[in-house]
């Protein structure tokens, strides 16, 4: 018999790297998208509109029915500037709160038993400085941020008040095939690509932990598959500085004449040393993170250079030919 799940944000960093795990593993994909015009480029892979601001619609009841799971990872993100926009920043509460409601009522409805909903570590801490786990103090960083923090109240919710069971995972500092030129990955590796220097501000002694998004994916599916409740913590296997990235970029990409430069600038993160606790993912889910950062750099790199085979074509693309999508802007990223 086989599995199907459903799957939002699919064209977006993290949805497109879940959408790849599940097709590989042999399950039925639907992945629910407002981008138009896409047809899907793999036999198990289905496409059908969805939009956070209408998403309980009969078209995505009528494709959840017969899922084993929903992922969701589909949200509105905050432009350059747009949290002082506040129309714009209510868009975003409102788009992904209301969205995740909406999605979970139809799965439910639907006769859904699971889903899995995207969070972040970001906006989590422990005032203590220890290990950040599962039960931090939440502390919203801008709209975007206040969204994810009530998202997982609606997923709390649903969990404890209807049929279908909720799994938050929370991601910290994602990365992979797909990214878009903002974050301090692609922006290195884009830059170690053009043979650019990368930019090192002050010490360089900015720890983050970076999480490839097969791992991503990897745990939807281990949360999906246990059906697994509450909220788990998900990332890379080591926290890393910011030079010690830098350094890591340079050896994935090889020579091209790309330095590391130190420059003469406070680093407004520099005393940033967040830890963060997996240990309730390995003891529940069984999740282990299988790419530390260089091998996940070396695949990101020749995925970069060499593409992917492509999940699915424009409607006004040429039948057969691959099209860029794992580098593209999606309209409705992860």
């Amino acid at each position: 018999m086989s599995r199907r799940i459903f799957v939002t944000g699919g064209t977006g960093l993290v949805g497109s790297g879940i959408v790849r795990h599940f097709l590989a593993e042999g399950w039925d994909v639907v992945m629910g998208t407002s981008t138009p015009g896409l047809r899907p480029a793999h036999a198990a892979l289905r496409i059908v509109p969805f939009h956070l601001s209408d998403p309980d619609t009969p078209v995505v009841r009528h494709a959840l029915a017969g899922c084993t799971g929903v992922v969701h990872s589909a949200a509105m993100m905050p432009g350059t500037g747009s949290a002082a926009d506040a129309a714009f920043a209510a868009q975003i509460v409102a788009a992904n709160t209301i969205g995740t409601l909406g999605l979970l009522q139809a799965a439910a409805g639907a006769g859904v038993p699971h889903a899995a909903l995207i969070g972040r570590t970001a906006d989590h801490v422990d005032p203590a400085g220890a290990d950040v786990r599962e039960e931090a103090k939440s502390v919203p960083r801008g709209p975007y941020g206040l969204s994810k923090h009530l998202s997982e109240a609606v997923g709390e919710y649903m969990d404890r008040e209807s049929s279908i069971g909720v799994a938050v995972l929370r991601i910290s500092a994602p990365y992979g095939p797909g990214y878009r030129v903002r974050a301090v990955i692609p922006t290195y590796v884009e830059r170690a690509l053009a043979g650019e220097a990368l930019e090192v501000w002050g010490t360089g002694a900015r720890t983050q932990t970076f999480t490839y998004t097969a791992d991503i994916a990897r745990a939807c599916a281990l949360a999906i598959e246990r059906r697994a409740a509450g909220v788990y913590n998900i990332t890379g296997p080591e926290a890393v500085s910011t030079l010690a990235l830098a350094r890591a970029v340079l050896g994935a990409v090889g020579q091209t004449g790309s330095r590391i430069e130190h420059i003469d600038r406070e680093d407004p993160g520099e005393a940033d040393r967040v830890r963060i606790s997996i240990d309730k993912a390995r003891a529940e889910l069984g999740y282990e993170p299988a790419y530390d950062l260089n091998a996940g750099l070396r695949e990101l790199v020749a995925a970069r250079r060499h593409g992917h085979a492509p999940l699915w074509f424009t409607s006004n693309h040429p039948a057969g030919a691959e099209m860029t999508e794992a580098f593209s802007e999606p309209t409705q990223p992860a």
